[in-house]
């Protein structure tokens, strides 16, 4: 996991402010999403909030939603070609759930988990504990 603290030289903090910057433009502009970001420890953290209205039937909802989850992935894939110095700032904290496939494989490596059955650490990108084999429940 990346961290920075203020001061550091050799970290790129306009890169990784213009790229929150651009990102949330994006899913703003063109998916109408609500989205809030700031930096802690020289990361990106993001607060996304996807389209759902009571008034209307649930399957616009669902449209809705799938537009904007195209358009999310569409942002991370943008910002993460545009600045590729900060990928591992920029998707740190994202939620990987919203993110294209390739982008939620580096997060998952960023973050670790203990097996149930051994206690062991791994990766949370692994659906089986490497030390035992049991197969991680889904958190």
């Amino acid at each position: 996991m990346p961290t920075h603290y203020w001061g550091d030289k050799d970290f790129d903090w306009e890169a990784l402010d213009t790229a929150m910057w651009e990102g949330a433009s994006i899913m703003r502009k063109y998916g109408k999403v609500w989205v809030s970001t700031k930096e802690k420890y020289g990361t990106a953290r993001w607060d996304i909030y996807l389209y759902y209205s009571s008034k209307y039937p649930s399957f616009l909802n669902k449209i809705v939603q799938a537009w904007q989850k195209v358009v999310i992935c569409y942002a991370f894939t943008v910002i993460c070609k545009k600045y590729p110095h900060i990928r591992d700032e920029l998707l740190s904290d994202a939620p990987s759930e919203l993110l294209p496939p390739d982008l939620a494989l580096i997060t998952a490596k960023m973050w670790s988990n203990t097996c149930d059955h051994c206690g062991e650490w791994s990766t949370t990108d692994h659906y089986k504990c490497p030390s035992c084999g049991e197969i991680k429940k889904k958190s």
